[in-house]
């Protein structure tokens, strides 16, 4: 391959910095409208659940991450200072053997695997190699020049600067030597470490420090270490409902004291998402996906009361609802798994099945009073269905985001709300015909969601950043935001006290918004 030098074709140079300047944001904006099809692709071979949750892990804890990347930058250049006035060819090893050191000293002290301090290491390895060692990559021009042109996103992280080199002189491969410790032309690398570094640190240690920091005088955390998903009040607003992942029995906390052990179920419920409550019966209703077990609850007691198997329902997380005008119990799978049916309707009296749908549902809301209940789908299909109990049909269905989530009823406005955390608004839709009324615009990550019409206040829960939003109903303008914790999904108001109870990955919260 001929190089070319600047002066002899400008054009040329032009291009290589144009090139370099849009390459990786052009990337970024590709990556990001791709995102459907890229998450269906990682569905289909990995567990997108570990994708998002790294992503959350990161989004959700800036502060204490930028503080550790600041903190590793500074003791990187302390390193490169205190080694200037070795011997040339002794400064890299050393330089490099202590930074190792204290990356993985700092790894372990947060909970990470030291594994992960070879990719940080070798980051800076490569960005701080002396220039006897990169001129042997330079004396193959035509290597050299494909690796700088094609390598978007590599060259940029491992060899930022020889990089930048390569950019200033055109796409003319740079074979010049420098003999002296360059540390201001490592700076870049050092802070591309550090940045790396900062976010392959596991959240488990950063997490206390970060609510330390940000979290408001109005919040306060209520059940540390659990993974929590849904949540149900009784109406005097005395007793909290939980039930989650990793809570193996439903339990019952009396919200006046938090002190007093909460009342466990005494049957296992196998780490329910969700469970369906019932105030004027006074029953609890929670489906055991690892027996295969409907168990009906006393809500005072939650002692089984009775036991219906079902043993085709599909794998996944599941919603449950009960519907008092046509005494049913709704099943609605996501289906993790496509097998079984993902969607039953039993009655509630006599535990018979008496309709089944292909309906991998990712959110079911019951109207609070008709036989309505309003459908979305987390994945596979986009539309929000009205499901009729009494007929036993969809009797609505209008396309809406794809991979919509949580979804609220507003009896002021007569309309449901949906949020759609992949287009960072919520959708508005007429309650009777679903036809669309508007959006009210979010940040990216909206999931959780409530309403408090007593005041007009809308409440949303942010997976990713970990903030709780107070916006104002009439107009959608946010009033104030709480920072809680990551990856945000069930928001439980009791609206006399102006309290909100939000679960979580790994935390129970109580905010008092009204205040």
């Amino acid at each position: 391959m001929t190089t070319l030098s600047p002066t002899a074709a400008p054009s040329g140079r032009a291009g290589v910095v144009i090139w370099a300047l849009v390459r990786v944001p052009a990337l970024v904006l590709l990556v990001y409208l791709l995102r459907f099809p890229i998450l269906t692709a990682i569905e289909k071979q990995f567990d997108i659940f570990y994708v998002t949750l790294t992503v959350v892990d990161v989004v959700s804890t800036p502060v204490t991450r930028l503080i550790a990347a600041v903190a590793l930058v500074a003791v990187l250049l302390l390193l490169m200072v205190l080694a200037r006035n070795l011997p040339e060819r002794a400064r890299y090893p050393i330089v490099l053997v202590a930074a190792g050191i204290v990356i993985a000293l700092a790894f372990s002290a947060a909970g990470t695997t030291v594994r992960r301090a070879l990719v940080v290491v070798t980051i800076l390895a490569t960005n701080l190699a002396p220039e006897h060692l990169v001129r042997r990559l330079k004396l193959f021009p035509r290597a050299w020049n494909t690796l700088m042109l094609v390598g978007v996103g590599v060259v940029e992280l491992f060899l930022w600067r020889e990089y930048w080199r390569w950019v200033r002189r055109g796409h003319q491969a740079d074979v010049a030597t420098r003999g002296e410790w360059a540390i201001g032309a490592a700076v870049p690398g050092l802070l591309l470490t550090s940045l790396v570094f900062a976010f392959l640190i596991r959240p488990q240690r950063l997490l206390p420090f970060e609510q330390r920091l940000r979290m408001p005088a109005a919040v306060r955390i209520v059940e540390n270490g659990l993974s929590i998903n849904w949540l149900d009040m009784d109406p005097t607003g005395t007793y909290l409902y939980v039930t989650g992942h990793e809570v193996p029995r439903l339990r019952r906390y009396d919200v006046r004291d938090w002190s007093t052990p909460p009342i466990l179920s005494d049957v296992a419920t196998g780490g329910a998402q969700g469970f369906a409550y019932d105030a004027r019966a006074n029953e609890i209703y929670v489906f055991n996906a690892v027996t295969h077990e409907l168990f009906y609850l006393d809500a005072t007691t939650l002692k089984r009361k009775r036991v219906v198997e079902v043993a085709d329902l599909s794998p996944g997380d599941l919603w449950v609802t009960v519907d008092p005008i046509t005494d049913t119990l709704t099943l609605s799978s996501e289906a993790d798994l496509e097998t079984g049916v993902p969607f039953i309707v039993l009655n509630r009296t006599t535990g018979q099945i008496v309709a089944r749908e292909d309906l991998a549902t990712g959110n079911a809301l019951l109207h609070p009073t008709k036989p309505w209940l309003y459908l979305t789908f987390f994945r596979r299909h986009n539309d929000v269905l009205l499901y009729d109990l009494h007929q036993r049909a969809i009797v609505h269905s209008t396309p809406g985001d794809p991979r919509a989530e949580r979804m609220v009823f507003s009896r002021r406005r007569n309309e449901l709300l949906v949020t759609s955390p992949m287009e960072s608004r919520i959708m508005r839709f007429n309650a009777d015909q679903l036809q669309l009324k508007g959006f009210i615009p979010t940040m990216f990550g909206v999931r959780a969601i409530a309403l408090d019409e007593e005041r007009d206040l809308l409440l949303y829960g942010n997976i990713a950043t970990g903030h709780l939003v107070l916006v104002e109903g009439e107009s959608g303008r946010p009033l104030r935001r709480y920072y809680l914790g990551p990856w945000l999904r069930t928001i439980q108001l009791h609206v006399e006290t102006g309290t909100a109870y939000v679960s979580s990955r790994g935390a129970l919260y109580r905010v008092e918004y009204a205040r």
